[in-house]
């Protein structure tokens, strides 16, 4: 006898993938914002 699962396999990869997109802006950000910090201090420097 195999039991259902509890869990809507494509509602959770669904959400995965959301998830994931959310990150990668997240770090896309970031790294941009990093980046004009850099430029502003080395603007700063000069």
């Amino acid at each position: 006898m195999l039991e259902d699962s509890n869990v809507n396999s494509m509602l959770e990869m669904t959400r995965m993938i959301s998830a994931t997109r959310a990150y990668e802006s997240v770090h896309k950000a970031l790294s941009r914002l990093d980046k004009l910090n850099e430029t502003a201090i080395s603007l700063v420097k000069a």
